[in-house]
């Protein structure tokens, strides 16, 4: 497992949570792409009762790393697990990456530079490139930013953000917005979206942020891609 890079690169403002459950195929991946980055002050791994190799994998992980916090609770799933990962969060910006997911280099600098730049949003956004199994890129390229901020008349319209790891938030934002909805089965992160913007807008930056891997345990989340593109609105 490498070491962050230099501290006096950037500044590091940001906490990355991830919800972890049965994440032992992929997730010392995903934390290698978080260590990649020069940002990241605290890499906070929540594990949802994993019943595979995933609590060993983070001891042996927390005590190599020092920025990396594991979090253990019975399973309650994604939600209560980001929110669980959301409360140990001290640092101005947050950002919910999945277990299996990869950020991309000067993913995260370019939101963190976006939020520093425009202090009245909420939120910043990238764009998503597409993986398999394998970490392969998919010849499908995921949603890419709009041009303009997003208020609550954009995003009833549908979720417009392919992945939570695009997403920047403002950790007071997310706080102040109630964190994730933990009675949802689906559509979670854009409910949240729907919150979020009532605080402050969702800002695009032109960077490409995440690698969202597919494979059959993401079948439930493009479900929920599929839901609300299909249905267009969703009620508040």
């Amino acid at each position: 497992m490498s070491a962050p890079g230099d501290a006096g690169s950037r500044e590091r403002l940001i906490s990355v949570v991830i919800p972890a459950y049965n994440a032992e195929r992929y997730l010392e991946q995903t934390i290698e792409s978080v260590l990649a980055t020069d940002v990241v002050d605290r890499i906070i791994v929540v594990d949802d009762g994993s019943t595979d190799q995933t609590a060993g994998i983070l001891r042996r992980l927390a005590a190599e790393v020092p920025a990396l916090v594991a979090v253990s609770q019975p399973n309650r799933g994604v939600s209560a697990a980001r929110n669980a990962g959301l409360a140990a969060v001290t640092t101005p910006f947050t950002c919910f990456l999945d277990a299996d997911d990869r950020f991309l280099p000067g993913g995260l600098a370019g939101l963190q530079a976006r939020l520093l730049a425009d202090p009245e949003a909420a939120a910043a956004y990238g764009g998503v490139d597409y993986i398999d199994e394998h970490g392969r890129a998919i010849p499908r390229r995921g949603a890419r930013p709009r041009a303009k901020a997003i208020g609550l008349e954009d995003v009833l319209q549908g979720n417009f953000i392919d992945t939570t790891g695009a997403v920047l938030l403002r950790t007071d934002a997310a706080v102040k917005a109630g964190g994730f909805n933990e009675s949802l089965r689906f559509a979670e992160d854009w409910e949240l979206y729907t919150r979020i913007v009532l605080i402050g807008p969702i800002v695009p930056s032109d960077a490409t942020v995440v690698e969202y891997r597919q494979h059959e345990q993401s079948a439930m989340h493009d479900a929920d891609l599929d839901f609300s593109a299909s249905h267009g609105a969703l009620a508040v």
